[in-house]
């Protein structure tokens, strides 16, 4: 239990923990003023999370040589309960009100029995009691909240077996109409609140209260980066218009109600763009996520990858939404955690904010690097360091390896860029055919690329199959190699076959 004393009196300072309690009691006897009319009183708040959201008071107050004749030299102990609410991941005061005055009483609490009154300090002081006594309550609270909400998302995501078709329409408007949208942060809150004001505050709440928005619309101001976009805009933007035909489509073709098949179409509109925004970073960016790379091998891969391109927003926007598929952007700490850390919102700023000095990083180097080759005492060279296959795209550096399996004399086929079934070159010599595949990276290189030459490999019909790469694989991809026969050329291979070529 915790305990929060505040005083009020002709002894009383300024800048201390001022409060009074006015009782219905007291006015009855005639004491009708807020202010000081005798001697130094104390107002006493027990704090327990065991009296179930309720604050215990205890005013204690003597008059002595001021006040009505009917109240001298008299003591008024009274006692009383203050009712907490909770609301935002916090309990808060009930009937707590500020008043508009420079006096020194700032807030007043209305009760059934009177009010009491509190100055700033006084109240800061009872708002952190009642946070350090209930912080297990809340925490507890934010958890169960936020692991309800998880699974409410993976529900309102997972695919309608029983409407295969309809969800098929809903996953092509996805791609054609959606995806652009939800990768725009600003274009993403503008559909958002249209969402919420047309399907969720008339709705009847099945299963509405389980969808939590992507974006804050509380702060859809803070959004605006250019200092234009104001919430008025907001309201006026419709960046989907299609979305209401979409659910009355839906809403007739499984037999929902409007509001629910609203609450239904957003969730698989949601797990189409995450799905859909893979497929893009893979074969548009030609960009892959590892299952064993951390977050921050996520963020440097993907600036190697795609370079100059890394900020570009539909891009970035869907590289966000990859890594929330992937589960591959940390989330606060559970006593921290709330649903709307899951969101796209959060993990936009987050990825934004950390990818940024990498950036930075990546960019100067490059700088460094490229002054450094016009400088060089023999410029005229044409060969090729390995240090220049860590500048290249994805695209380039399969061309790069392509090339060096030409100067060793084999014939060389590039695949289709889409559908390679894990195969990006096949170099066949003396009718030995060998199936490639080229990862251009900054992280280890895991299992997944000797898994996918091993399938590539009775697809296309090869004798051979391996994986080159300009930097290093995991133990594990080493292992896996070695029980499926795959060589792996790794950076130091690499740049042993270049000084032989180069010889």
């Amino acid at each position: 239990m915790l305990k929060v004393i505040c005083v009020e009196g002709r002894n009383v300072q300024a800048n201390d923990s001022i409060g009074a309690y006015c009782s219905k009691k007291l006015k009855d006897l005639g004491v009708s003023r807020i202010s000081s009319i005798g001697e130094d009183s104390r107002l006493v708040f027990d704090i327990d999370q065991n009296n179930d959201g309720v604050i215990h008071f205890t005013s204690d107050r003597s008059f002595t040589a001021l006040g009505p004749q009917n109240v001298k030299y008299q003591r008024f102990v009274e006692e009383g309960n203050i009712e907490l609410f909770w609301e935002d991941w916090h309990y808060g005061i009930q009937n707590c009100k500020s008043i508009p005055t420079d006096y020194k009483y700032q807030y007043f609490i209305s009760i059934s029995d009177g009010t009491i009154y509190l100055s700033s300090v006084a109240l800061s002081k009872l708002i952190a009691a009642i946070d350090q006594e209930y912080e297990e309550i809340i925490r507890q609270k934010k958890e169960s909240r936020c692991l309800k909400f998880m699974e409410d998302l993976a529900f309102l995501q997972t695919p309608w077996s029983e409407f295969e078709d309809v969800y098929q329409k809903v996953q092509l408007f996805a791609k054609t109409y959606a995806l652009p949208i939800f990768t725009d942060i600003h274009e993403l809150a503008a559909f958002e609140l249209n969402f919420k004001n047309n399907w969720l505050q008339n709705s009847n709440g099945k299963d509405s209260s389980s969808l939590i928005l992507q974006t804050n619309l509380n702060q859809l101001k803070q959004l605006a980066s250019d200092g234009h976009r104001l919430i008025e805009w907001y309201k006026i933007r419709q960046p989907l218009p299609k979305f209401e035909a979409l659910v009355r489509l839906v809403s007739a073709s499984c037999h929902w109600d409007e509001s629910y098949a609203a609450v239904r179409t957003y969730g698989a509109l949601l797990a189409s763009v995450k799905n859909e925004s893979k497929n893009q970073c893979n074969i548009t960016y030609n960009f892959k996520i590892e299952p064993d790379w951390p977050y921050e091998d996520c963020l440097k891969n993907y600036i190697t990858c795609v370079k100059e391109l890394y900020k570009d927003p539909v891009c970035f926007g869907c590289f966000v939404y990859y890594l929330m598929l992937e589960q591959k952007i940390p989330l606060p700490p559970k006593s921290e955690r709330i649903p709307e850390h899951l969101g796209f919102q959060y993990a936009y700023k987050k990825v934004k904010e950390d990818i940024a000095p990498l950036a930075k990083d990546f960019f100067d180097n490059l700088e460094v690097l490229q002054l450094e080759k016009e400088l060089a005492s023999d410029s005229s060279r044409s060969t090729m360091a390995v240090e220049d296959y860590d500048l290249m795209s994805g695209q380039e550096f399969e061309q790069a390896i392509a090339k060096i399996f030409k100067n060793m004399g084999y014939q060389v086929t590039m695949t289709p860029t889409t559908g390679d079934q894990g195969i990006d070159i096949i170099a066949v010599r003396n009718g030995i055919r060998i199936g490639i595949q080229a990862k251009c990276y900054t992280g280890k290189v895991g299992n997944s690329a000797v898994q996918e030459v091993v399938a590539g490999k009775q697809y296309y019909n090869l004798n051979r199959c391996m994986v080159v790469t300009n930097s290093v694989f995991t133990s594990a991809a080493v292992a896996l190699a070695k029980a499926n026969n795959v060589t792996l050329w790794d950076r130091y291979v690499l740049e042993e076959k270049l000084l032989s070529l180069n010889d």
